[in-house]
């Protein structure tokens, strides 16, 4: 497979991903992991959902930090 080719699914594997976890909260790695997979080896695509996993939260909570609720969690 083409180096731009992987790279490009990649992308669309981590969109779809994150797309996931902004709708639904979670399960990103459970759409993640096996498809990236098949791209590329396990030991890149693990590390790559856990950076992946962790910007989208920081991200989201970066972006809503107002309306968590502390005393909840």
């Amino acid at each position: 497979m083409d180096s731009i080719t992987s790279i490009i699914l990649v992308l669309v594997i981590i969109f779809f991903s994150t797309f996931v976890r902004s709708a639904l909260g979670f399960r990103d790695a459970l759409i993640a992991m096996p498809l990236l997979v098949f791209v590329v080896s396990l030991q890149t695509a693990a590390p790559l959902v856990a950076m992946g996993a962790s910007t989208i939260a920081f991200t989201i909570l970066l972006k809503s930090w107002r309306k968590v609720e502390i005393r909840a969690a």
